[in-house]
């Protein structure tokens, strides 16, 4: 889209096409990835991981769907058929920032517990999270017994891999078990046992196992933080009603969206926002 010289008011949009070709094996990988990814998953009930060239037949994913559409917008695209698709979303995706160098996932801190909280959700017991516009969190098992100890609101390390991959945009196992292993770190959750053969396996998994095996327990710093965002949430939305209505600003709006895109966790939470209203 560009201005058009002959009329200042009106635009002129132009569209190009690139074509190029590739072998067998380079576009059996790159479906493979869709796969990892989340984008496709298999349409005849099978839970197939790996994609078959033959045999199978495949179709996009809740989240394969709402990437899809974010890249048309992105774009100023439109495509008729995306409409048609939207009745296959099963709910919101929580879109994690990106260095712009690596391309790696933007983990720290504030970030973590961001997603943390959407996993959980209000209480753990499976609830939409303290955003109305969060995914509905895992489900924790109240009560597990583990060598004759009992804990309290456990789940699998597979289940919380599981979430990540299929309710944020990371596109692989390596990049939910990166943000999961913050969650050990930040003391969000314990592990209650240990998949010792997964870790001997993978080095880089001391901290999380994504496995049925490995078992985590929500620490109380962990209960802690769900709770006080889900109440400051509500507090900061009744100051911001009250604080607008009597015209008081302490900041300039511009002011604000600076410091809005220079923090990775706050345009995370404002990309939702804008989603949302």
């Amino acid at each position: 889209r560009m201005p058009d010289p002959s009329n200042p008011s009106g635009t002129v949009v132009s569209t190009s096409t690139t074509t190029f070709s590739m072998n067998k094996n380079t576009a059996r990988n790159l479906c493979q990835q869709f796969v990892d990814a989340r984008y496709i998953e298999s349409a005849d009930g099978k839970p197939d991981q790996v994609f078959q060239q033959r045999g199978g037949v495949w179709r996009p994913t809740s989240k394969g769907i709402m990437i899809f559409d974010w890249f048309c917008q992105s774009n100023g695209l439109y495509q008729d058929q995306l409409s048609e698709l939207h009745c296959l979303i099963t709910g919101p995706l929580l879109h994690l920032e990106r260095d712009v160098k690596t391309d790696k996932c933007h983990v720290d801190r504030a970030t973590t517990e961001v997603v943390f909280c959407r996993l959980i959700g209000v209480d753990g017991r499976g609830k939409k999270g303290p955003y109305s516009e969060g995914a509905a969190g895992i489900r924790l098992q109240p009560e597990r017994k583990v060598n004759g100890k009992t804990y309290h609101d456990t789940c699998t390390g597979q289940v919380i891999a599981e979430w990540l991959r299929d309710n944020t945009s990371c596109v692989d196992l390596r990049e939910a078990v990166n943000i999961a292993t913050h969650f050990v770190h930040y003391n969000l959750i314990e592990s209650v046992t240990t998949d010792m053969a997964y870790m001997n396996q993978f080095a880089a998994c001391k901290l999380f196992q994504p496995t049925p095996i490995a078992i985590y327990q929500l620490s109380q710093r962990g209960q802690d933080l769900v709770e006080t965002s889900s109440s400051s949430r509500c507090s900061s939305q009744g100051k911001t009603d009250t604080s607008s209505a009597k015209g008081g600003v302490n900041e300039s709006n511009r002011h604000k969206l600076e410091k809005i895109l220079l923090d990775p966790t706050l345009r995370l939470l404002f990309r939702e926002n804008l989603r949302e209203t």
